[in-house]
């Protein structure tokens, strides 16, 4: 029999506010993150939100009374304002753990909603959720993590900006009655919230929204996101960007540039070739008609992008992230690369592109990248890569298209030849309150590991990078889209470059070049093509406001991102920028 209390024993194993000589679990937690993670898995595994009762807001026979839910959110309130719970919370917690272990699971699972313990178990998780309301973003005033603290940035939320800035290791509020409630440092931040919930039986993340439809526990929370254990997968929270003006909502600028441009027959690198054996692949950036390579083409390449941010910025305003899709670069060109041109342009704030990692060692394989730099005033300040995590298989009909039957046996099954091991997923937030998550082409299509994380979360944006064909609605990665854009509700930007949409064009047949898909929510797909002698694709996004209503009956002002603008790019003045040579030729 697996009781409530052995749930809880094991989820926080050095009691509920660790510090002390012996564990205890009979005081409520103090920190939000982990009395949701506690209360929001023992209501995942018992089904409770899955009861009709629940519907507050739809059913006039719900239990849930207004009343109850105004008590919810001023003991939220109080506790994100205060530091601490209030007496409301504390009875309930010792309510549900009073007879914690003489309540089997599955017992309750069977008997609720009539349960007592169900609904104080809901209210609880619902009062942890209204605690965190801001935690993992950045408040409209924002200040340094060692200054004042206004009224209206939570102790919590500062807590969170002081773990990602590492700096001071308390914090404190204003409030006379919270100044002595210091918030220890995070021990397992950015990889989770939770201070006494360890990450091996849960892992708790900051949200950005709660899906429209079906119901699930998701559907339950507007500020905190339950994530499987750390064990399946790790994802890291990132605050990579604040807006120069936080109080208006600028729109947000993204440059598209679709490299490579032209790929040859030698695109494709046959590894292994057993007969009885799936063959091998890698993508070979010999293949790369257009590509530079060595630390003396960086500035070439940043040169080219510098003319594309500002003939983008012509068109649609100012350029605040560049993307290039999948295997647009090696590793090493990447990072310099993008140096280089924040130094140019010092408003940039994303730099995003796929890479081909180099082995670690001889006998390792490589890695399929999505590189990301968060850059500010001029420079990079934080980067990091996330691997691929599903191989693509080229079957005998994509190699007849790319024109590759020299190279791969078109009668055979060839598979990626990259590393997958050690998954992880990376969210970072821009702009103050925009979360971004980045996928690499079949991650997009692959539920498991990462997509229920990003479920959810539910990201302001999903960033999918390809090695692909023309971005049509009808095609896969459309399909996929349309999945995320509906659950979570997040928008969704498939991007691939021109090389293979070229590779794969027959003479005499119109060759539309969609690089790029646009899904958002409760909207229709927009295919995003350019001309042949055009080099890039300009964005501008913008938010739209909309009220959410957790299936409790809760509701948030909470916003989705919108196309609002739409352009392709030509250099400024094409005759005086370089021309990318061939790593096929000498220099």
């Amino acid at each position: 029999m697996t009781t409530i209390g052995a749930v809880i024993r094991n989820m926080m194993p050095s009691g509920t506010n660790p510090g002390g000589d012996d564990p205890d679990w009979s005081t409520c937690p103090e920190w939000p993150p982990d009395l949701f993670g506690v209360t929001a898995t023992l209501i995942e595994r018992t089904g409770l939100y899955s009861h009709a009762w629940l519907y507050a807001h739809q059913s006039t026979h719900a239990s849930m009374a207004s009343s109850e839910k105004s008590s919810i959110r001023a003991a939220g309130r109080g506790w994100r304002d205060k530091g601490v719970p209030d007496s409301y919370t504390k009875r309930l917690w010792h309510e549900v753990t009073g007879g914690a272990d003489h309540v089997d699971l599955q017992a309750l699972a069977h008997t609720a909603p009539s349960h007592p313990l169900a609904r104080k178990l809901i209210t609880l998780m619902c009062i942890a959720d209204e605690a965190a309301e801001g935690m993992g973003f950045v408040p409209k005033t924002h200040v340094p993590a060692n200054g004042p603290s206004p009224d209206r940035i939570s102790p919590f939320t500062r807590a969170v900006l002081g773990a990602t800035i590492a700096a001071e290791p308390a914090y404190t509020t204003r409030d006379a009655t919270a100044t002595s409630a210091v918030m220890p440092k995070l021990p397992h931040f950015p990889r989770s919230l939770t201070l006494a919930v360890t990450p091996l039986e849960a892992v708790v993340f900051p949200k950005s929204r709660l899906p429209d439809v079906g119901c699930t526990l998701r559907s339950m929370s507007h500020n905190l996101a339950l994530l499987p254990p750390r064990s399946m997968v790790e994802a890291n929270w990132l605050i990579s960007g604040l807006a120069t003006d936080p109080e208006h909502h600028r729109p947000l600028g993204i440059l598209l540039i679709p490299w490579p441009t032209r790929v040859n027959g030698s695109l494709f690198k046959a590894e292994r070739r057993d007969a009885e054996e799936p063959g091998y692949f890698t993508v070979d950036v010999a293949g790369y008609d257009d590509a530079l390579s060595g630390p003396t083409n960086v500035s070439r390449l940043a040169g080219m992008i510098a003319g594309l941010i500002q003939a983008g910025e012509k068109e649609l305003g100012e350029i605040h992230a560049v993307f290039l899709p999948e295997c647009a670069l090696p590793t090493e060109i990447a990072e310099d690369l993008a140096k280089e041109v924040a130094r140019r342009h010092p408003r940039l704030q994303l730099f995003i592109s796929g890479a081909i990692g180099k082995p670690a060692h001889s006998e390792a394989m490589p890695r399929n990248l999505a590189f990301t730099a968060s850059t500010a005033d001029g420079t990079v300040q934080r980067s990091w890569t996330q691997s691929k995590h599903h191989r693509w298989k080229l079957n005998g009909d994509q190699i007849r298209r790319y024109h590759m039957g020299h190279v791969l046996d078109p009668t055979r099954e060839w598979w990626e030849y990259i590393d997958v091991s050690g998954r992880t997923c990376h969210f970072s937030v821009i702009d103050n309150d925009l979360s971004l998550a980045v996928l690499i082409c079949e991650d997009l299509a692959r539920f498991d590991p990462v997509l229920p994380v990003i479920n959810a979360i539910g990201p302001s944006l999903v960033v999918a990078l390809l090695m692909d064909g023309p971005q049509l609605e009808k095609r896969w990665p459309g399909r996929y889209a349309t999945v995320l854009a509906e659950d979570p509700g997040s928008s969704v930007l498939t991007f691939t470059s021109t090389a293979l949409i070229d590779r794969q064009h027959q003479a005499g047949a119109p060759n539309i070049r969609t690089i790029a898909l646009w899904k958002q929510p409760r909207g229709l797909a927009q295919e995003l093509s350019i001309g042949p002698d055009d080099q890039a694709l300009a964005l501008c996004l913008v938010r739209e406001h909309r009220q959410q209503i957790s299936i409790d009956g809760r509701s948030r002002n909470s916003f989705f991102l919108s196309l609002a603008g739409v352009r392709a790019v030509k250099p400024p003045d094409p005759a005086v920028l370089p021309r990318r040579k061939s790593l096929n030729k000498p220099t």
